[in-house]
């Protein structure tokens, strides 16, 4: 069994890590995803606006930097462990909070979605050929999974005020992101 009095600094620690963690890998994922348009798409007629690509990586950028002020801005007495779960717990984020994130996770998720999937529209319609279509779809359905996964996460860690979830979505979204590259067709 912990004290309550020895359990605030090493379970801030951990939650300003999990947390911190979880951030830095969205970012990453992300990142991951426009260096993956821009490359996809190089200098041909269908390269997308190098603005929105610079938008989407600042947009990114201040959402991760927005993290972690966040998570640093807590006070260290918030946190408390579980001994039910052995887990460090706090209270859930206020509600506005929540909704800021979910709405900036769609956000970059569905105009990075639309930035990939347009030019392939494009292509497939141009060349007739359905190996297109297929891409659209697998990236479509993966970009789906990646966001629906993010807004569980954080609408469980409002509830329920466990990192669980959002160490869940830490695997599903690079995993994702993986699996729209031919590479790993046999897995998809």
């Amino acid at each position: 069994a912990h004290s309550h009095e020895s359990t605030h600094l090493p379970c801030y620690i951990t939650y300003i890590f999990g947390v911190g963690i979880y951030a830095l890998n969205k970012t990453l994922v992300y990142y991951t995803y426009f260096l993956r348009i821009d490359v996809t798409f190089g200098d041909t007629i269908y390269k997308t606006n190098n603005y929105l690509l610079w938008f989407l990586y600042i947009l990114t950028t201040i959402y991760f930097l927005g993290y972690l002020v966040n998570i640093s801005s807590h006070d260290q007495q918030e946190f408390q462990w579980n001994d039910k779960y052995d887990l460090c717990v706090s209270d859930p984020p206020p509600l506005w909070l929540s909704i800021i994130i979910i709405f900036t996770e769609c956000f970059i998720s569905i105009l990075t979605m639309i930035s990939f999937i347009k030019p392939l529209r494009h292509l497939g319609e141009l060349q007739n050929d359905r190996k297109f279509h297929d891409l659209v779809i697998k990236v479509a359905l993966c970009n789906s999974i990646m966001m629906i996964s993010s807004v569980i996460s954080i609408i469980g860690y409002t509830i329920l005020a466990s990192n669980v979830l959002i160490f869940v979505d830490n695997v599903i979204n690079p995993l994702c992101l993986m699996l729209m590259l031919k590479v790993h067709e046999e897995l998809y």
